[in-house]
């Protein structure tokens, strides 16, 4: 049987014990947890890379459903967002470097902030419709009450059954044409009024968004970002 006392003895054991080795063992751990970091890095940049490109082709997507001339869908159709989610200001800085000309990173922000700038637009619109929906019922509500309280000061002055027969069907028939014109299913909104700015910032940004980034040069490096490698 082989001994190794007297190698361990003589080399290994003053080695092992030595300052050399020491600095030795930790650089070996400093390039481990280097290299360690260093993938964590690539996989990092590699899943922001994946996730950018999902919310840029579904903003593109969404870009065909509105135009100059619609640039707000109706407040009957489902609402076009153009991201639901806005990732570029989490994980922008994970691509300083990666781009050889600026103007492609320049681009990618100018687009996530005109995608922001159109979805600011629909909600404003949203909070302007149903504040004025609020509005319209209330206002409604007050007009049907004002026709009670003139029917109750009638009724109350009514000589007999036949005059107050007669006020009530007066007061049934006011009532229902003004829920038909105005709060009944088929009642037009007259009354509600959408203010103009939203419209105007979405057709702005309609008319000056990159609709084709994720084939544009920016697009494309993205894509070798998310590539397996």
């Amino acid at each position: 049987m082989l001994n190794l006392l007297p190698l361990w003895q003589s080399y290994l054991g003053p080695l092992l014990r030595s300052n050399f080795f020491l600095v030795l063992a930790t650089l070996g751990a400093g390039y481990v947890a280097l290299r360690v970091y260093q993938n964590q890095k690539r996989d990092e940049k590699r899943n922001a890379a994946s996730i950018l490109l999902l919310e840029i082709g579904g903003a593109e997507d969404a870009l065909t459903k509105v135009n100059s001339d619609k640039p707000i869908v109706g407040i009957d159709e489902a609402d076009v967002f153009l991201m639901k989610t806005s990732s570029w200001d989490k994980y922008k800085y994970l691509f300083a470097t990666d781009f050889k000309d600026k103007n492609e990173f320049s681009k990618i922000s100018e687009f996530y902030d005109k995608c922001k700038e159109y979805d600011d637009a629909v909600r404003l619109r949203n909070a302007s419709f149903y504040h004025n929906q609020k509005q319209l019922r209330i206002n409604a509500h007050r007009i049907i009450a004002r026709y009670t309280d003139e029917y109750a000061i009638n009724l109350e002055g009514a000589k007999d059954e036949e005059q107050k027969d007669t006020l009530s069907r007066k007061y049934m028939a006011k009532r229902k044409l003004f829920e038909d014109a105005y709060i009944g299913q088929d009642a037009p909104n007259i009354f509600t009024y959408l203010p103009l700015q939203p419209f105007n910032n979405a057709k702005r940004v309609l008319g000056t968004i990159d609709r084709n980034l994720s084939t544009s040069s920016a697009g494309e490096r993205l894509k070798e970002l998310a590539a397996p490698k």
